[in-house]
């Protein structure tokens, strides 16, 4: 069985280190037959790090270091989409238009890699017509969208 990969995509501008990072790990932990691949690694808040150099939001305040500046994150991000085989988007609770999010959208979409789009029915991003459009999938919670994974990297069923 093929183990497949899955961008873990979402915002993170704005979120404390804790909203940025929580369901990601809560997510990787419950994957079977998929890898997750964070942007929130090497930025100084992935899954080993305290985060005691940020307080508050993130808002482009990232730690100082070569993996975590504007284009090494934009380069690595990008990288990590072309490698991803779905980009999972998680907009549950937010309303917010979060740039660096749509930009991994449209950027999936052009690369023709599936798009599952995790976002509540009445949230008004929804009915924008290109985040509606660019995805494959949209489901209501973050369990379904691991169904979906598990489903999609699951080719020994008949």
């Amino acid at each position: 069985m093929k183990i497949i990969q899955v961008y873990l995509g979402g915002p993170i501008h704005g979120k404390t280190i804790e909203e940025a990072t929580s369901w990601r790990k809560t997510f990787t932990a419950n994957l079977n037959h998929a890898m997750a691949i964070s942007p929130t690694r090497f930025k100084g808040l992935d899954i080993k790090s305290t985060g005691d150099d940020i307080a508050g939001p993130l808002n482009y305040n990232y730690p100082k270091s070569v993996l975590s500046n504007s284009r090494a994150i934009l380069t690595r991000d990008l990288m990590d989409i072309r490698r991803s085989d779905i980009v999972l988007m998680n907009f549950l609770e937010t309303s917010q238009r979060y740039v660096g999010s749509f930009v991994e959208m449209g950027y999936a979409h052009a690369l023709n890699i599936p798009v599952l789009l995790v976002i509540e029915s009445n949230n008004e991003l929804v009915q924008h017509p290109f985040v509606g459009q660019l995805a494959s999938w949209i489901v209501p919670t973050l369990e379904d969208a691991r169904y979906i994974v598990e489903t999609t990297a699951n080719t020994n069923r008949v």
